[in-house]
């Protein structure tokens, strides 16, 4: 029976693979592969985090500034000590207002077998964090109830079998535990820092640029020269999705946004049109743009509120992607007829509640078609603001249920 589980379980990740590999094969390949890297270079070099767009001033860079550091660093950290028994983490001390958390002291997490022990040394937030904080969302069965699914930091412990080793420095997603001192990773899930990169760009990548690419290229099967509408264009993933999407040739890359600013640093990544979705129809902004064909592709974050105008602005055979119900998700009332009549394939996707089989192989392809765009500079994790201490934790909330920052919203853990 063993033997049968095994076997099944294998085979059930190899074809998982091969549909991964059958959709990401119609990529273009990157125009540097890592064995291409540049020589390395005595010389700092700036790397662009794009962290502060106008009115926005991250703690770790001055306005109009990128973050600097050496084009080749040490891939190691020093900071590789046992791990104690009992860590400080971020406590929810009862469902509701960023106010009900406090840094408290909880059991540090026993890694299994295959897993990894990490001292975090940043993590990241994202909204599915307020869901729970608000006791809305809770994490999948198993997953450590501590907020957080993306971090950055040291190797303390790894199995033997591991490819990893104690000191290395690796960032990666999890199901949740991020917002500590120490978190568990499975092994095939964490990811190396490349050389060089910092904890806080390492950090903004695996949500934001995970997401993005499942639901371009893999959900909506988003293929060169075709349009794409990209919502909450300057909300982490909306940043990954412009970039991905002109790095895949895609004719018009149209985003929304809610205020100018954001629009100019949707077009200054690189979408060829944004929209002020305060001032503007963005339905008749893409008609106008597209001649009245739409768009082959849709991101959408809002729901009920875009329902009308997503179908509207969607062309023949066109696919949509719904990735969460900012704008609600109920409908009052609703013309199903362009859906048939369009041929539309409308899809919800979510990332978390993925078995762990599938977010290993979405991470392998996301390592193999876009890592190496990192170190040669064709991609950028865009950070927003950048909280030195955690014990700020409720003001970085705040701050992302504000709507105003552009990109990841970053906290460092102190030692």
């Amino acid at each position: 029976m063993l033997a049968r589980t095994a076997s099944h379980s294998a085979s059930l990740r190899r074809s998982l693979r091969r549909s991964l590999l059958s959709v990401l094969l119609l990529l273009p390949p990157l125009s540097h592969a890592a064995s291409h890297l540049p020589a390395p270079a005595a010389a700092p070099r700036q790397i662009s985090s794009l962290c502060s767009p106008p009115g926005h001033q991250p703690t770790s860079c001055a306005p109009g500034r990128f973050l600097q550091f050496p084009r080749f660093a040490p891939t190691c950290s020093m900071s590789s000590s046992p791990a104690p028994t009992t860590m400080r983490a971020v406590v929810v001390t009862k469902p509701g207002d960023a106010a009900f958390m406090e840094i408290g002291q909880v059991p540090t997490p026993v890694p299994k077998a295959n897993e990894l022990l990490v001292r975090v040394k940043c993590f990241a937030l994202n909204r599915m964090d307020i869901l729970q904080r608000n006791g809305l969302y809770p994490p999948p069965a198993g997953a450590s109830d501590i907020l957080g699914v993306e971090f950055a930091g040291d190797v303390v412990h790894a199995p033997a079998s591991s490819s990893f080793k104690t000191g290395d420095r690796v960032f990666g997603l999890v199901p949740g535990g991020a917002y500590a001192e120490y978190a568990v990773i499975h092994q095939d899930m964490a990811i190396a820092i490349p050389a060089g990169m910092p904890y806080e760009h390492a950090t903004a990548i695996p949500e934001a640029w995970f997401t993005a690419f499942q639901a371009l290229f893999l959900v909506n099967r988003l293929q060169p020269g075709e349009d794409v509408l990209i919502h909450a264009g300057a909300s982490g993933v909306g940043t990954a999705a412009i970039q991905l999407a002109k790095h895949n040739k895609s004719r018009h890359v149209i985003a929304t946004a809610g205020s100018d600013d954001k629009v100019k640093f949707c077009e200054s990544l690189g979408s060829t049109a944004a929209v002020n979705y305060k001032t503007h129809s963005f339905a008749q902004r893409v008609s106008e743009i597209t001649g009245g064909r739409g768009v082959d592709v849709i991101v959408d974050f809002v729901g009920a509120q875009y329902w009308t105008m997503n179908l509207d602005s969607l062309a023949m055979d066109g696919r949509m992607v719904m990735l969460a119900f900012l704008g609600g998700a109920q409908l009052q009332s609703s013309n199903l007829a362009p859906i048939l009549r369009k041929r539309l394939q409308i899809n919800g996707s979510t990332l978390r509640s993925r078995t762990v089989d599938y977010q290993i192989a979405l991470r392998n392809e996301f390592v193999a078609k876009c890592l190496p765009g990192f170190a040669d500079g064709t991609f950028k994790p865009v950070i927003d603001r950048v909280f030195d201490s955690w014990t700020g934790i409720s003001d970085a909330h705040r701050h992302m249920e504000s709507n105003a920052s552009i990109g990841k919203i970053l906290v460092r853990v102190p030692e």
